[in-house]
C-alpha cells in the first residue's frame, strides 16, 4: 500500500490499522485495487468493475445491475447468446452457457442444487427462465457451484 498508493500517510495508516483488525475482510487490497483501477482506467471503469465483482462475490443486488456491470462481466465470465427469451429451459440454459456437457449432467447438476440463477439456488429440473430473470433486460447470470459461472445475454 505505502509503495503504490497515492492517498495520504494518514489515511493509509487508518487503513493498514483496519486491515490489520480484520485481515479476511481484505479491506486495504480492496481500496489498493479500486485506486489503481481508477488511475489506470477512470473512476466509472473503476465504479463498473467494484459492481461486478460484488456480483460475483459479495453482496447480490438485482435491482441495482446496471447494464455497464453485466458489460463488464461479459468480458470476465464465459458468456453464452440467446435469440430469444421465450421458454427457455433452465436445462437448456446450462447447456448452452457450458455449464454441463449434456442435458442429462445438467439436470443432475440442477437436481442436486449445483445451479444458481441470479445466485440463487435452483433445484427444480423443470424451471423455466421467466422474465423477471432477466436482468437489466437481457442477462442471466448462471453459477455451477462455487466458482463456475455463465453469463447469458439475448441478442448479439
Amino acid at each position: 500500500m505505502k509503495l503504490f498508493s497515492l492517498n495520504p500517510q494518514a489515511e493509509l495508516t487508518e487503513l493498514l490499522r483496519r486491515a490489520k483488525q480484520d485481515p479476511a475482510g481484505r479491506e486495504a487490497q480492496r481500496a489498493l485495487a479500486t485506486e489503481v483501477t481508477e488511475r489506470v482506467h477512470g473512476a466509472e471503469t473503476a465504479a463498473s468493475v467494484a459492481a461486478a465483482a460484488s456480483v460475483l462475490f459479495g453482496d447480490f443486488d438485482p435491482q441495482g445491475a446496471t447494464p455497464q456491470v453485466f458489460d463488464v462481466l461479459a468480458q470476465e465470465v464465459p458468456t453464452a447468446s440467446l435469440v430469444h427469451a421465450d421458454n427457455v429451459a433452465l436445462v437448456d440454459a446450462v447447456v448452452q452457457a457450458g455449464l454441463a456437457k449434456s442435458k442429462s449432467e445438467a439436470r443432475r447438476t440442477i437436481e442436486q442444487g449445483g445451479i444458481y440463477v441470479n445466485q440463487r439456488r435452483e433445484d427444480r429440473v423443470d424451471r423455466k427462465l421467466e422474465s423477471r430473470d432477466w436482468l437489466a433486460g437481457r442477462n442471466v447470470l448462471l453459477r455451477k457451484g462455487k466458482k463456475d459461472y455463465a453469463l447469458l445475454r439475448l441478442g448479439s
